[in-house]
């Protein structure tokens, strides 16, 4: 990563970084290095499981998150193809209004599946949550603690396989992101509490 756009406040700094503009500066950066890494490390694959390769949106008002690592991996599909994506990692998370949206072959009123979870003030939990994702905006970010460039090998839970020493990576105590919006490959989690759970077919995405 070449540059973060951070805002540091007036006095000492207290181990906490807010990001506005999330998605301009941060997410194209670390794109970059998943691409390179790709190109020099062998095996670094991401999630267990072969992915479709069909891109699918997860929007949040809210993100909470404790124990959060991030870094550069690839995911595998059926046929062997490698997909760049940023791995986001977090011990426990929360998400309020939840919307899943996937697009289908079908026209009309059935060209979107949504699955909505987590509103009316009781959010949607997750342990051991894992985002394969290609890109995200928010309106801003907090991370607490933060480490910036730690080896993801020294990453304590979980620990990636087949990144070479001195890849990049990073890593907070805890993470706070306001009006998400990802488009991602692959979500992997211990347990998924989905509140409020809904799924339809919709002629648009998630709102």
């Amino acid at each position: 990563m070449t540059s973060l756009g951070t805002t540091v406040p007036a006095g000492p700094v207290q181990g906490r970084v807010r990001w506005r503009r999330f998605a301009a500066i941060f997410i194209p950066a670390f794109l970059a290095i998943a691409v390179v890494l790709f190109l020099v490390a062998q095996g670094a694959i991401g999630v267990s499981f072969a992915i479709s390769g069909t891109p699918f949106t997860v929007k949040a008002s809210q993100i909470t998150g404790t124990g959060f690592e991030q870094w550069g991996s690839a995911d595998a599909d059926i046929n062997g193809t490698l997909h760049p994506v940023f791995v986001s990692s977090f011990n426990s998370a929360s998400l309020s209004d939840l919307c899943q949206g996937v697009s289908t072959p079908f026209p009309g009123p059935f060209a979107n599946l949504l699955v909505t979870a987590g509103g009316g003030g009781t959010a949607a939990t997750a342990t051991n949550l894992v985002v394969d994702a290609v890109s995200l905006t928010a309106d801003s970010a907090t991370f607490n603690n933060i480490n910036i460039g730690q080896d993801p090998n020294s990453f304590t839970s979980p620990t990636p396989t087949g990144l070479p020493n001195g890849t990049f990576g990073q890593a907070a105590s805890s993470v706070n992101i306001t009006n998400a919006n990802q488009s991602a490959l692959a979500t992997s989690a211990g347990v998924f509490t989905l509140p409020g759970l809904g799924i339809k077919f919709s002629s648009g995405g998630c709102p």
